[in-house]
């Protein structure tokens, strides 16, 4: 049955940076990833390397930051006040932080006497991403 649109496929998966041999992602034996195709669970270009292939088959692709986490947007970096902190920062700590209604995880990039400025680009965006594919199963 060749993979289309409202499916329900599982597979298998590795994913790496572009270039690098040590993969940062990957699903457990045993435990496959689940998804409906079309519904926004996965990435773009995921769910493209999947529609139109077959239970079985094996798939390398090389994602670009515009079919993943787009790419890093200057508008995402944030000045904030100090007193928005409650707990001891430092440069490179990753915390999930209430922006807009939305908990997303933040980057402390730099920070200041009276500022602290954060990434709130997703960890992800601006990456090539090489994924490794195993189509295990499909449904209707």
């Amino acid at each position: 049955m060749i993979i289309k649109e409202g499916d329900i496929v599982e597979v298998s998966y590795e994913v790496r940076h572009f270039g690098e041999e040590v993969p940062f992602d990957f699903t457990e034996d045993g435990k496959p990833l689940r998804f409906t195709i079309g519904s926004g669970e996965i990435i773009p270009g995921f769910e493209k390397a999947i529609i139109g292939r077959v239970v079985g088959d094996s798939i390398d692709v090389l994602v670009k930051p515009e079919d993943a986490y787009g790419d890093i947007s200057s508008d995402l970096f944030i000045k904030m006040s100090k007193d928005r902190f409650e707990e001891d920062v430092y440069i490179g700590l990753e915390i999930m932080m209430d922006i807009e209604g939305r908990e997303i995880p933040i980057l402390i990039e730099d920070i200041s006497d009276d500022f602290i400025l954060v990434n709130a680009n997703h960890p992800l965006a601006g990456c090539d991403l090489y994924f490794k594919i195993n189509i295990l199963g499909v449904e209707r």
